[in-house]
Formats: C-alpha cells, sequence, structure tokens
C-alpha cells in the first residue's frame, strides 16, 4: 500500500501508440487528467510564440486529432523571432516530420509553407538524381524531393530579427 502523503504523478505521451495496452491497463485503475498546451503560460513578451503555436496546433487537430499537439513548453520561453523560429526549426519541424512519417505536404501545411518565404525548398539534386534512377519524368504525385530551407539556419544564427518575423508571419496567414 501507498501511505496517504504520497502522491505518484505518472506522465504519458497519448501520441505514442506502442504502450496500448499498458496505456488501457492503466486507465482502468488510475484517475487521469488531460494535460493540454497551456497558453496561459506566454506573457506579452512571448504573445508572437502563442500564436504561432495556437496557429500550429490547430493545423495539427485538422489533420490528426488533439492528442498530437505541440505543447506549450517548446516555445514558451522564446521572446525573439529568432527564438521562435530556432525552436520550430530544430525542435517542432522534426517533431511534425515524425508525426506525419515524413509526409512533408502535411508538414509544409501545418507551417502554411505556401508562401514566399518557404520552411522547405526543392532539392533538385536529388529530384535529377531520381530522374536518373527511374530513367524517366517523375510523376509528382509519386515522390517529393523537399529539404528544409538552410536559409533559416543563417536567419537564425545572424540574428536577423526581420527574416526570421518574415517566416513567421507566413506561418500566421
Amino acid at each position: 500500500c501507498i501511505p496517504k502523503n504520497v502522491y505518484i504523478i505518472g506522465l504519458m505521451n497519448t501520441a505514442d501508440r506502442s504502450i496500448q495496452l499498458l496505456d488501457s491497463a492503466l486507465r482502468r485503475r488510475f484517475k487521469f487528467i488531460e494535460l493540454t498546451p497551456d497558453y496561459k503560460v506566454f506573457t506579452s513578451e512571448t504573445s508572437e510564440a502563442e500564436k504561432v503555436l495556437r496557429k500550429i496546433n490547430a493545423r495539427v487537430r485538422s489533420l490528426l486529432n488533439k492528442d498530437n499537439q505541440i505543447g506549450h513548453s517548446y516555445l514558451m520561453f522564446a521572446k525573439s523571432y529568432c527564438d521562435i523560429l530556432s525552436a520550430l526549426y530544430n525542435k517542432i519541424i522534426p517533431l511534425l516530420e515524425e508525426y506525419f512519417y515524413n509526409d512533408i505536404d502535411k508538414v509544409r501545411f501545418v507551417l502554411n509553407d505556401n508562401t514566399d518565404a518557404h520552411f522547405y525548398v526543392e532539392d533538385t539534386e536529388a529530384k535529377e538524381a531520381y530522374k536518373l534512377f527511374q530513367n524517366e519524368e517523375i510523376d509528382d504525385e509519386d515522390r517529393d524531393f523537399y529539404e528544409l530551407n538552410p536559409a533559416i539556419a543563417i536567419a537564425i544564427e545572424s540574428g536577423n530579427e526581420e527574416e526570421c518575423k518574415q517566416y513567421l508571419a507566413n506561418l500566421l496567414k
């Protein structure tokens, strides 16, 4: 037995379906409290990060479900446009790629990547190499040839707030 003054708190990521049997067993025995992204942690200094997270999560919910939303911890300390873009580039985008099994079209939808400042650019070298492999024209529906835009890393490293702001403005449209 557990003494009355001891609380056991377990955290579980519901997106991990490989432990579904364990999840079901735990749900039968314990009380569960759902923890969703907490937008109240954002301040006036981090309000742009909140807007970005809300947009991303709305799009993730539209394609997947509420269990796959991005948590507030990724952006809650981001105070500048470059901080937000860095978190997107280094943490959130890789997570989105995992969520969508590298279906870049869905990741691009979540990022609203159909505007002027692109998160992804076409990998023309890979596309040309694939043409040689196939020895024929590529059907656009068969294959995507995109890579993360290296210009984003340069903007982040240089601290170019205006350029970082442009990527985020496109995401928020």
